[in-house]
C-alpha cells in the first residue's frame, strides 16, 4: 500500500537495491520529481526522492524510481 494524503493506494516493488527501488502504483497522484517520501518498504523505514515518473493516464498506473536518501532497504 501507497500512503498519499488521507487515503492508501495499491502499490507493488518493480525492483529493488540499497540504492534504491522502482514501485507501480495503482492510481494516479499528482507528485514531482524531487519530491521526498516517508516510506515503509518491506519491514524498513526510508525515506526517498522522486528521481523519474511515469504515468499511464489510460490504465491509471505511475510508475516511479526512487532513490534512498536516508535508512536502509531490506534486501533479504
Amino acid at each position: 500500500m501507497f500512503p498519499y494524503k488521507d487515503q492508501f493506494l495499491e502499490a507493488s516493488i518493480i525492483n529493488i537495491s540499497e540504492k534504491g527501488l522502482g514501485i507501480k502504483i495503482y492510481g494516479r497522484i499528482p507528485l514531482s520529481l524531487g519530491d521526498v517520501l516517508n516510506l515503509s518498504v518491506s519491514g524498513s523505514s526510508v525515506k526517498a526522492r522522486i528521481m523519474w515518473a511515469s504515468d499511464n493516464p489510460d490504465i491509471f498506473i505511475t510508475v516511479m524510481g526512487l532513490q534512498v536518501l536516508d535508512g536502509k532497504l531490506n534486501l533479504s
